[in-house]
């Protein structure tokens, strides 16, 4: 166990705010059981370790290159954290997905399009796919050169030879399934037959990877978007420091911090911006899939769409075209009825989740809502006429009911299933609809997702991490505050104040040494409950490590991972 070397009412005080910080996993006189780390952790090279390495530089060489690679290109220097940590897997953060492991990683990618995309079910490829690779294989079918100096790589062996293919396709719809990850998928393997089904008819890429971490809703957009990864573009997280001062990375509701233009703000401009550019989505998170509109130089008012909280549609005008035909769609409650019939009551809720359908805040999470946004794209697509002449378009929506519901009740609820469910029955309907609207052999569709769901720590064998207190009690350690020690925090890492580090006499290099010797005993403030104390000694944390030795660390993984 870490003895704090602090000033003592400062530890005091913190112990108070450890012990006022309990969870479910924290009782004391809880099960009697063990709790075991599951198979998935022991049997897979994913971080986990049993004890802690010698040292920060140690722990973070010994992560497996995959996670580091994840991590590095995540990172963008003057805006991430100036320390950076990876949780013990299954240990989490609750309710998080932000991460380098696979489980939030690994995402669906679908390429469908006949006469467009092969027709070769699922597809691997002798190098790393990643979400990255779309914008380029985008490029490629709308004939438009696509920057060299970015991660991304087209996906060519899943296209239809260019002389087989004599006109390029008219529409390009992305679909993103917001926390539609593989393990979200594989949970409810019978929930998607729709995706199934296209996958046999379309080119799938199972393996297929969001390439960077923080697995966040932002910064995977945006390696959507721009085909490369946070490192370039510069949307590294939801939050982001600026000249030491933190806040958000959407401003002004547009995806301000990209520090490049998208490939539809290259391919738009490109055509004199005659191609039709569209967004339907919940968040200005998602509008880094477009890139800023009108607010890129020679750029124009493309169509982005958002939603507020009870509903409504709304738009950065200035940036964006807000098209005032949508606030006259209606049909959502009729939706909702169909929804409640479904289950074979009609009682007003969804598969007993009580307020529902009828909450205006929640209705947004429920199938009500997939099938109403499906109802909006086609009324988009229709009126701003989309796929209607000989210039290409590009249309990208994000279905966030899929993300909403793992924070709610995590991947394995009945919930999750459903919600899959819904989603996956709406391809079918956007099929038959661009089959009809835009033509046969005229469309190409992807579909990915932007990460997995968050677990449930419990249910995956592991220790829930309570942040605060082990922030707390790491600048105990050291004779400050939070406050004195950080600007602000996520849980992958943290904005240091270096002065002030410097001033009491430690680092950024201490703080990464405390952290890979934090344990669960700690974290639990010494109250371990019953099924954790065999393990009580496991570290939290698996590797951490100052952001400025980043490329180090990089190396000696990358060189490791070879050896």
């Amino acid at each position: 166990m870490i003895v704090p070397r602090c000033r003592k009412a400062l530890c005091v005080a913190v112990a108070l705010v450890a012990l006022a910080a309990c969870t479910p996993n924290d009782d004391p006189d809880g099960d009697d059981a063990e709790v075991v780390v599951p198979s998935w952790v022991t049997e897979e090279p994913n971080g986990h370790v049993d004890r802690p390495a010698k040292g920060w530089f140690e722990s973070g060489c010994n992560l497996p290159f995959d996670l580091v690679r994840r991590i590095k290109r995540g990172y963008y220097p003057e805006r991430s954290p100036d320390l950076l940590f990876t949780s013990n897997i299954p240990t989490h953060y609750p309710n998080s997905h932000s991460g380098p492991w696979d489980y939030l990683s690994n995402v669906p990618l679908l390429l469908y399009g006949p006469g467009f995309i092969k027709e070769q079910g699922s597809a691997d490829l002798d190098r790393e796919v990643t979400v990255a690779d779309m914008a380029p294989t985008y490029a490629e079918l709308l004939g438009t050169p696509f920057p060299k100096d970015r991660a991304g790589r087209s996906l060519s062996s899943a296209l239809v030879p260019a002389a087989e293919r004599p006109t390029p396709p008219k529409l390009i719809l992305t679909v993103v399934w917001d926390g539609g990850g593989m393990s979200a998928l594989k949970a409810h393997p019978d929930s998607w037959p729709v995706l199934r089904k296209l996958t046999e008819k379309g080119t799938f890429f199972e393996g297929a990877d969001t390439g960077s971490s923080p697995t966040i809703t932002p910064a995977i957009h945006a390696n959507i978007g721009t085909g490369t990864f946070p490192d370039q573009h510069g949307m590294p997280d939801i939050g982001i420091v600026e000249n030491g001062v933190f806040g958000g990375s959407v401003a002004d509701r547009s995806p301000a911090a990209l520090k490049i233009k998208t490939f539809a703000d290259i391919y738009d401009q490109r055509t004199d911006n005659q191609s039709k550019i569209g967004l339907f989505a919940f968040k200005s998170w998602h509008e880094a899939m477009i890139g800023l509109g009108a607010g890129v130089e020679g750029g124009d008012k493309d169509v982005a769409v958002l939603v507020d909280h009870k509903g409504g549609f709304f738009a950065n005008e200035d940036l964006y075209t807000l098209p005032s035909y949508l606030h006259d769609v209606t049909g959502l409650d009729r939706l909702e009825e169909k929804v409640d019939r479904a289950d074979g009551k009609v009682d007003g809720e969804w598969i007993g989740t009580g307020d529902f359908l009828s909450d205006q805040n929640l209705i947004r999470k429920t199938p009500a809502w997939v099938m109403y946004q499906t109802k909006i794209i086609k009324k988009l697509i229709e009126g701003e006429g989309f796929g209607q002449d000989e210039i290409p378009d590009l249309f990208f929506t994000n279905y966030k009911q899929i993300d909403e519901i793992g924070h709610q009740w995590s991947m394995y609820g009945k919930e999750m299933g459903n919600i899959i469910k819904y989603s996956d029955a709406e391809l079918d309907v956007l099929v038959k609809y661009l089959d009809r609207t835009v033509g046969k052999n005229q469309w190409v569709m992807a579909l990915t997702a932007d990460h997995g769901p968050a677990p449930d720590v419990d249910a995956d064998g592991g220790w829930t991490i309570r942040l605060l207190p082990f922030l707390d009690a790491m600048a105990a350690n050291f004779g400050v505050t939070r406050e004195e020690m950080e600007i602000d925090h996520r849980v992958g890492g943290s904005w240091t104040r270096v002065e002030t580090l410097a001033q009491e006499g430690f680092t950024v290099e201490d703080m990464a040494d405390f952290i890979i010797r934090y344990t669960i005993e700690d974290n639990a403030n010494g109250n371990v409950p019953k099924g954790f104390r065999k393990r009580s000694d496991e570290p939290v944390y698996s590797a951490a490590w100052p952001a400025s030795e980043m490329d180090r660390v990089y190396r000696c993984s990358k060189k490791r991972s070879r050896d």
